[in-house]
């Protein structure tokens, strides 16, 4: 699997026969052993343009670089240096100029890498996937140990001649790479297929992490210095790390198009994950523990193909080749970088942002920022749109609901009854407006500045008379034949359970809309029913004697009895009591008006 030479291991230094029941073991190794100082982590950008070209950027180096050779699976950064395979090489490369450290005939597929400055630690699958090979490599290409093992070791961490190696899904095996033997082994009731460095503090992981300090043993009863991410459900089943046994494609797969990053950071009661961000294809999700709330949205302009959670920012790659450092608080960015190519993966290594552009501006309230994710036609975005919109519930105020609006008239409802309804992916965002509109407690003055919008863009044709009902006459009456450009029923809704009275008169014109929905039609009825006053009598009565006698549509229906009962409210029985008999022949019908308008019982 690769070359020879080095300190050769023998025996089974990975032996399940192992135990170490009470944890002593490795107790009395985390108390003796002192981690040293780890050496500063560079801010490293690779990106992978194809099977046989990578390009590389390590802020405060001398620049980009490309280094052109096959691939057979993901280019990995290791502290300052790039390690990848293919056509039959292991190679590791300096991360500030791509120029080779050294190289090593080798098959089989990269999990993963670790460096400490002064050795490589790779971890290499068989072809087969039965054994692993783990070569530990200084500078000069002198291998000092090599293991050859029947087991998956995942990605792992060197520190002090000491390799920390992700074993069975569930351990670690502390490896003296001087001695040629095991020191200790670490057990954890959560996966683990990582080793990694935060901070200058050890963790080992997958979907959780745990810190190795003092408290490591009690990992092994699901104890232990252990951070979790918060419980919120995304579309896409995002992970954390994904696990370190698995060696990645050469291009980016669904997995890391949607995905979390998250960085422990160390307080007064241990580790703890708060500010961490969702990438979903082209959006940035930030979010604050301990609900996963939504804090800021940032919407790219290409697919977000990899990153790093950072000290005080996010560093994310797309697939233009553009960098960018967001803060995690606000998601402002802060620093940004090109890499000048197309990519079709990319692997970041930021432990704190560059120096912050000049050109910060003040970044965008929430609530434009989710309007601005929701715009984006992207067909792929969808569920996580759908998504936001709920966050949109948590925000009050007339801007939210004017967003709404806009949501909820940019598509016709009426396309869900069409066979082709799937084929507008608008629709789903448009139709979930209506719900949370209808749901809607604030923002009044958005609602009733919409349905007066409607109604201005509108040309009077004409006079009617309503005589024949013993009514006044209506002068400038409005086309009410065009449909309605806002979302009237939904509107009706909401008003009605706010209780806003300043919302019947711009509601009651819609009874003389024939273009409105039967649906739309019984909800403005049942506003009407409890907002209605006395300047609504007219259209009131003029809609019940169009429309008492005609019961086929139950929502029809429905409206009539509300508007019947609303001029009950304003005590206009008598009228009503006229208008039943006298305009409908039907006696079954004129029978249940009599009865529903006196609120007897038949």
């Amino acid at each position: 699997m690769a070359g020879c030479g080095g300190g050769q291991t023998r025996g089974h230094p990975l032996d399940s026969r192992w135990s170490d029941d009470d944890g002593s073991e490795l107790a009395a190794f985390e108390h003796r052993w002192t981690m040293p100082r780890a050496p500063e982590i560079p801010s490293v950008i690779l990106g992978v343009v194809n099977d046989h070209r990578i390009v590389g950027l390590t802020m405060g180096g001398p620049g980009r670089w490309r280094y052109d050779h096959a691939l057979e699976g993901r280019p990995l950064i290791a502290g300052s240096v790039v390690v990848g395979m293919g056509d039959g090489e292991l190679f590791a490369l300096d991360a500030f100029t791509g120029e080779p450290h050294w190289t090593r005939k080798a098959l089989g597929r990269l999990r993963g890498a670790g460096d400490d400055g002064d050795t490589t630690l790779v971890s290499i699958a068989s072809l087969n996937d039965q054994r692993s090979i783990v070569l530990a490599v200084k500078r000069s290409g002198d291998v000092v140990r090599q293991l050859y093992e029947r087991a998956v070791i995942g990605s792992p961490a060197v520190f002090d001649a000491f390799a920390f190696l992700p074993w069975d899904g569930n351990r670690v095996v502390i490896f003296d790479l001087l001695e040629g033997t095991e020191a200790a082994r670490v057990v954890s009731r959560e996966p683990i297929s990582h080793a990694f460095l935060v901070s200058g503090e050890l963790y080992f992981g997958e979907t959780t992490a745990v810190r190795f300090d003092q408290q490591i043993v009690e990992a092994r009863r699901g104890g232990g210095s252990r951070v979790t991410l918060p419980g919120r459900q995304w579309p896409g089943d995002p992970k954390w790390m994904l696990p370190g046994s698995q060696s990645l494609p050469t291009a980016a797969s669904r997995d890391d198009r949607i995905r979390y990053y998250a960085r422990p950071r160390s307080t007064a009661t241990g580790p703890s994950v708060d500010d961490h961000a969702l990438s979903y294809q082209r959006l940035v999700i930030g979010l604050q523990a301990p609900q996963g709330t939504t804090r800021w949205v940032h919407t790219n302009e290409n697919t977000v193909l990899g990153g790093a959670a950072a000290e005080d920012s996010f560093a994310l790659c797309d697939s233009g080749g553009e960098v960018r450092w967001l803060e995690t608080s606000t998601g402002e960015q802060l620093h940004r970088v090109t890499l000048r190519e197309r990519l079709v993966a990319c692997v970041v290594q930021s432990e704190r942002s560059p120096s912050v552009d000049r050109s910060r501006t003040e970044g965008a309230a929430l609530a434009d920022q989710i309007a601005t994710a929701l715009s984006t036609r992207d067909s792929r975005l969808l569920p996580i749109q759908l998504e936001l919109m709920e966050d949109l519930t948590s925000i009050e105020g007339n801007a939210v609901t004017a967003q709404l609006i806009a949501l909820a008239s940019e598509t016709d409802p009426s396309i869900a009854h069409r066979p082709d309804h799937r084929a507008h992916p608008r629709l789903a965002i448009s139709l979930r407006a209506l719900e949370l509109l209808a749901a809607r407690r604030s923002g009044t003055e958005a609602m009733l500045a919409a349905l007066a919008a409607d109604q201005a863009i509108r040309e009077p044709r004409g006079n009617r008379s309503d005589a024949a009902l013993g009514l006044p006459v209506a002068d400038g009456l409005l086309d009410w034949g065009k449909p309605p450009q806002t979302p009237v029923g939904p509107l009706a809704t909401a008003l009605r359970a706010i209780g806003d009275p300043r919302a019947a008169p711009l509601l009651a014109p819609y009874l003389d809309t024939p273009s409105v929905s039967y649906a739309d039609l019984a909800k403005v009825a049942l506003a009407l029913e409890q907002l209605a006053t006395s300047a609504q009598i007219r259209p009131l009565m003029s809609f019940v004697a169009r429309h008492h006698c005609n019961q086929s549509n139950p929502q029809l229906s429905r409206a009539v009895r509300a508007i019947g009962n609303g001029l009950v409210r304003l005590e206009q029985v008598e009228l009503l009591a006229k208008i039943a008999p006298e305009s409908c022949d039907r006696a079954a019908t004129q029978k249940r008006w009599r009865t529903e308008v006196s609120g007897t019982k038949p």
